[in-house]
């Protein structure tokens, strides 16, 4: 078990030192033009991958950035969340075929915390759980473990 803990937290303090965009889960965004209907009309998306897919096509627009890809109809793309910000914007998808991200995109508010959760946390849970291990033993809690060890 230690052996296990031990290989997970490191690939915890690996993933954290990874930019907020590599920390993005890739979703496939069907129905992207039906969605983006509904949003046009009401405001809302209820679906959140897709929402982030109009959120990349919105941004970038607004940016006036034409080199940068479209997110279209069934195209997969990378999901990230992000912290509070003026944009109003709780996620942003980008094309996973968009080999130049641009600085707009990168300036962005990444949710470092709340993506390690969702892809460290949740895949943990799912490969470990059944075995009843305290899976706390994996994150680093600095101080507070180097003061009760």
């Amino acid at each position: 078990m230690e052996q296990v803990m031990g290989r997970v937290k490191q690939f915890r303090e690996e993933f954290k030192s990874r930019p907020g965009w590599e920390k993005g889960t890739p979703k496939r965004v069907n129905n992207l033009t039906k969605h983006t209907d509904v949003y046009k009309k009401t405001g809302k998306c209820g679906v959140g991958h897709a929402m982030a897919a109009i959120n990349w096509n919105r941004i970038k627009e607004a940016y006036g950035d034409r080199r940068s890809m479209d997110i279209t109809d069934g195209q997969k793309a990378i999901v990230c969340k992000l912290k509070n910000n003026p944009l109003q914007i709780n996620s942003i998808a980008y094309p996973i075929d968009e080999m130049n991200l641009p600085d707009w995109f990168k300036e962005l508010p990444f949710d470092h915390g709340s993506m390690e959760e969702k892809i460290i946390d949740s895949k943990i849970e799912n490969l470990l759980g059944v075995l009843h291990w305290d899976l706390n033993l994996s994150k680093d809690r600095g101080f507070v473990d180097d003061l009760f060890s």
